[in-house]
Order: C-alpha cells, then structure tokens, then sequence
C-alpha cells in the first residue's frame, strides 16, 4: 500500500513531529528522529518519562491526530520485550502521505545505545 502512496522526504513533517515532541516535554524524556531514504520513512524512537500502555497509546493517538492526512490512515501497533512500535501510512486523496516507524522504548541503555550510534 504504501508503495502507491508518494513519501518522499516532506521538510514540513519532520517539523511538525519536532513540535508535537516539544510540547510532550513532561510525558516525553528523549527522542531520536531521522528518515530513511531507501525506505521512505520517518523514524522516530521515544523514551518515555513513564512507559505505560495508556500513556503510550495516548501519545500516539495525539501524535496521529496532528500530522495525519485526511484522505486515508492505517497503522499497526507491535509489541515485544524492550518496546511497543506503531507502523502509520497517512495520505491524501492525491497519494502524497508520511510513512513512520514510531517505537516507544522502555529501556533507556537500549535507547542511549541507538542514539550515540545515531
């Protein structure tokens, strides 16, 4: 699905990501965002100041709420051991959207670990 959908590099989603982060400050410890260019997608790893289920669904569903195109969105939530991730596909009725990676991590070595390799 998301091979028909136009993602290419969008400067104004990853600002729009930088704000919501910004004003999560309290519920939010860190994050690391970049794009994959090969992939097409933005990904955005979350350290939560509380990792809790509730906290992290209410996060994502803001999240979604302010960069979503209103065309068509679809997401799947995965969990393991270390993390939960979301995959979100979001477009217009002119097939430009945001493919992103989101995955809120409990562990915070695992995270500073990704991030100074970043």
């Amino acid at each position: 699905m998301a091979q028909s959908v136009n993602c290419e590099y969008e400067p104004g989603i990853r600002s729009e990501i930088d704000s919501f982060i910004e004003y999560q400050n309290e519920k939010i410890s860190d994050f690391i965002l970049n794009f994959n260019k090969s992939e097409k997608c933005f990904c955005l790893k979350i350290l939560m100041t509380d990792y809790e289920d509730e906290k992290i669904q209410t996060i994502f569903q803001k999240l979604v709420e302010f960069i979503e195109y209103k065309s068509a969105t679809f997401y799947i939530r995965e969990e393991n051991d270390y993390s939960i991730e979301y995959f979100l596909l979001s477009s217009s009725k002119a097939q430009k959207g945001v493919l992103l990676h989101i995955e809120f991590m409990s562990s915070k070595e695992k995270f500073y670990e990704l991030k100074t390799s970043a």
